[in-house]
């Protein structure tokens, strides 16, 4: 952030360092709103002891 601050000093780059400011703050609430999607349905998977298949995903790292 304090990069995009420096670059405001340039005439031309001010509006372009306000639309990325802006940007990030409109897509805050949004990720917040992901994040927990994201995790409700790793709960949903959990609770119902979902498995997959591991030949079919022969790529994937073991977790435990």
């Amino acid at each position: 952030m304090k990069l995009l601050f420096f670059m405001k000093i340039f005439e031309e780059y001010g509006f372009l360092v306000q639309m990325i400011i802006l940007s990030i703050l409109d897509v805050r609430p949004f990720m917040a709103f992901f994040i927990i999607w994201v995790l409700f349905f790793t709960l949903i998977f959990r609770v119902m002891q979902m498995e997959y298949d591991e030949s079919d995903y022969t790529g994937l790292p073991q977790f435990t």
